[in-house]
């Protein structure tokens, strides 16, 4: 029972903070931010049944998130003011708070959350917005206003709340959709909470710009940026690559040299 209390201690407080370090499939290691509260280094190390579950649906982990690209935010108020920051990928990703549910220990709530991500894979554009640096209520308030500037900035482009287009009037057919996951965060949510919403969105505005760049799909479900370490759209993830090895290529062709 003492054992399992002092694993489980760390994940009590999501508003405190602490280094997780945790091993995808590949292997590679991360580092993210976590509730804690005495600032100990947690580690994350997803078990068979989550990878099982990941794999079969095309789901993700954190540590394939990358910075957004050529994103500006500075406005009459300065130099990126409320201090956000962007990252994507052009796949379906666990969100890193959620990593506490996916320990190879299993948490009580494993199965719950895989279910709520496997029922979210009906959205398009998995967005998650995060807030800290102050005290409770104004990292929620802020992280809720930055959710529904960007939701409203995706109107703005085309689009609705989970990315899918939105035929406008004249359009015989829809462009694509914005694919992947978008991860919104911010370090200064006193600042958020007293911004003019006009001014936030904005901001978001521009997240959202520069994120359908990334995210962005033909009609046939390809995403027209697709970068070489995030092949992960639904039509690329349907295409069948060919034998890579040596031997793999002299099985189908014997004068394979």
């Amino acid at each position: 029972m003492r054992r399992s209390a002092v694993r489980l201690a760390p994940y009590l407080r999501k508003d405190a903070h602490a280094q997780v370090r945790y091993s995808s499939s590949s292997g590679t290691g991360a580092t993210s931010k976590l509730g804690s509260w005495d600032g100990s280094i947690v580690h994350i190390e997803p078990g068979q049944h989550v990878h099982a579950v990941a794999k079969q649906y095309n789901i993700g982990f954190p540590d394939k998130l990358r910075p957004l690209k050529n994103l500006r935010l500075d406005n009459q108020l300065g130099k990126n003011p409320y201090k956000i920051g962007a990252s994507v990928c052009q796949q379906h990703l666990i969100d890193q708070l959620s990593m506490r549910y996916f320990d190879k220990f299993e948490h009580p709530f494993t199965k719950t959350m895989l279910d709520k991500y496997i029922e979210r894979k009906k959205e398009s554009l998995w967005l998650n917005t995060h807030a800290h640096g102050a005290g409770v209520f104004p990292n929620k308030k802020a992280s809720k206003k930055i959710m529904h500037a960007l939701r409203d900035a995706l109107a703005a482009a085309g689009y609705d709340r989970f990315g899918q287009t939105v035929l406008t009037d004249g359009q015989s057919r829809p462009k694509g959709n914005m694919y992947g996951t978008l991860r919104v965060v911010c370090q200064a949510p006193t600042v958020v909470c007293e911004a003019k919403f006009v001014d936030l969105l904005e901001t978001a505005k521009r997240v959202i710009a520069a994120a359908a760049a990334m995210l962005q799909t033909d009609q046939h479900g390809r995403h027209l940026n697709l970068t070489k370490s995030q092949p992960h759209s639904p039509a690329s993830q349907r295409q069948k690559l060919g034998p890579k090895t040596h031997q793999e290529r002299r099985a189908v062709n014997p004068r394979a040299i």
